[in-house]
């Protein structure tokens, strides 16, 4: 298990994650899913299987503190410290700024820029009593490239473009 550490990924119940997960497992990496849709994490614990790896699946609301915790309490007695974060959830709604409610940008910013920080906030302890570890953002090039309809999901990633470098 050289160079092998424990990596969780957020939002692996479809898309990206999903897929980041089961590349993981491949390369025999334990590995922590975690999503809202906790009814497809199985999928993705299966795919990862299939590939070679060992999964763990848990509810996972990256906007929720406690959510958060409880991932991360969980994970490691299933697997062991957290050694590589992947901040992969993320949502977007699209539309015009002045058409979007409220509660759908607040959500947008929630889940695309804080639900980074606060997972990075929680991983980062245990990292760095370890001496050992990586924390992944997923951006997008609407940080650099912004397109039409795309307001909150695109200043959240420029968010987490700054985050990143910070």
């Amino acid at each position: 298990m050289s160079g092998r550490r424990v990596v969780a990924v957020t939002g692996a119940s479809s898309g990206g994650g999903a897929a980041l997960a089961t590349a993981f497992g491949a390369l025999g990496w334990p590995v922590a899913i975690g999503a809202r849709r906790s009814d497809r994490l199985a999928e993705t614990a299966q795919s990862v299987a299939a590939a070679g790896g060992t999964a763990f699946a848990h509810p996972l609301d990256v906007t929720d503190a406690d959510s958060i915790d409880a991932f991360f309490d969980a994970a490691g007695t299933a697997l062991g410290p957290i050694g590589v974060v992947v901040n992969n959830a993320g949502i977007g709604i699209p539309g015009r700024i002045h058409e979007l409610a409220v509660a759908e940008l607040e959500a947008e910013l929630a889940t695309n820029l804080l639900g980074p920080m606060l997972v990075t906030r929680r991983a980062l302890p245990a990292m760095l009593e370890m001496k050992c570890g990586d924390v992944v953002f997923i951006s997008s090039m609407n940080a650099v490239s912004p397109r039409p309809f795309q307001v909150g999901y695109t200043a959240a990633k420029a968010g987490v473009e700054g985050l990143a470098q910070a």
